[in-house]
């Protein structure tokens, strides 16, 4: 693993104690974001907006690297976030792949089990073996 790796490995950590303002400094001015349950990407410009309206639903959510690899450009981070949704603790997994230009992001392509955050959301969701239920349907 490169120098370079560990140094964007721990700003991303860094940048997840002050999600509101640090988290889009990572972006190089024409990187964009994408992630599950966006349709289309994400300029740098719209990013910050992205994360305010994420931390008015979450205000205290912070995301940890738990494992990271490096394969080229790209750096590859597994982690785990957490936050409080309406008194609610809530926590889940994540995976996001970054490209990087000049050690910032090109790119940041993040993949994230949604359910933990859906079930805060509406209760009546059930949970269990996804495939079972499939079945079952």
């Amino acid at each position: 693993m490169t120098e370079t790796t560990n140094d964007f490995v721990r700003r991303f950590e860094e940048a997840w104690q002050e999600p509101g303002t640090k988290f889009v400094e990572l972006f190089h001015p024409e990187g964009t974001l994408y992630q599950s349950g966006m349709e289309t990407p994400i300029g740098r410009d719209r990013i910050q907006v992205h994360q305010q309206v994420t931390l008015a639903v979450l205000p205290d959510m912070r995301v940890k690297p738990t494992r990271w690899a490096v394969n080229g450009a790209d750096v590859f981070i597994e982690w785990t976030a957490s936050g409080t949704f309406k008194d609610q603790p809530v926590e889940w997994g994540g995976a996001s792949r970054f490209t990087l230009q000049d050690g910032l992001i090109i790119e940041e392509l993040s993949f994230f089990d949604s359910f933990p955050l859906r079930k805060l959301t509406n209760p009546s969701l059930g949970g269990g073996d996804m495939a079972a239920a499939a079945l079952a349907a």
